[in-house]
């Protein structure tokens, strides 16, 4: 996922934050998330290909929830 920088001297964080939503919009898209007011259901998959930093899924393997932190997966528990 892509951040917007806070001090952007630029000028170009509309850009950035679209870009940072269209991101996201994609990682949703990828992982069948499913969002309601009071929970989130994760389709059970296996690790995507090329994971950016923060992307997370739910292993269907293992049973656990993982999150790529830019080196490797790490279990929520």
């Amino acid at each position: 996922m892509r951040r917007v920088p806070v001090d952007n001297r630029r000028g170009d964080w509309p850009r950035l934050a679209a870009d940072a939503i269209k991101d996201t919009q994609n990682a949703i898209a990828r992982q069948s998330i499913q969002i309601s007011t009071l929970s989130l259901a994760l389709t059970p998959t296996t690790a995507p290909a090329s994971p950016v930093e923060g992307e997370t899924y739910y292993d269907s393997g293992t049973k656990k929830v993982r999150t790529w932190d830019g080196t490797a997966w790490q279990n929520h528990w």
